[in-house]
């Protein structure tokens, strides 16, 4: 349903953006919706020194472009990264209120995790 090229996830992996656009976008393209949000992360245990253990992708897409950010929440354990992940969309302007105008790397913002340090 994704689309996911295999090349995508040969040259970046996962745990990308660009991985994480592409999700975005086939799950756009497959449905009725006016926007698809994905979160592809390692949430732990585990990660290496390129990928560490916290890091989430996210992106966004709509009629108006994709976009995509990630997000290093460290290694707060599998749980707290994983709720840190679901705040950030619930509190999330772009999510929330479904607001294509948002300006490129300001999708997340570091203010909303600080209670997961």
């Amino acid at each position: 349903m994704l689309g996911v090229r295999h090349k995508t996830l040969a040259d970046y992996g996962a745990v990308s953006e660009p991985v994480a656009r592409e999700m975005a976008e086939g799950a756009l393209r497959q449905s009725q919706a006016d926007i698809a949000i994905s979160v592809s992360g390692i949430a732990g245990p585990g990660g290496s020194e390129f990928k560490p253990e916290g890091r989430v992708c996210f992106a966004m897409a709509s009629a108006h472009g994709t976009q995509s950010e990630t997000q290093d929440f460290g290694a707060l354990g599998r749980a707290a990264v994983r709720q840190a992940a679901l705040s950030c969309l619930k509190l999330n302007p772009c999510a929330s209120q479904l607001s294509p105008l948002i300006k490129p790397g300001a999708l997340f913002s570091p203010k909303i995790y600080a209670n997961f340090e």
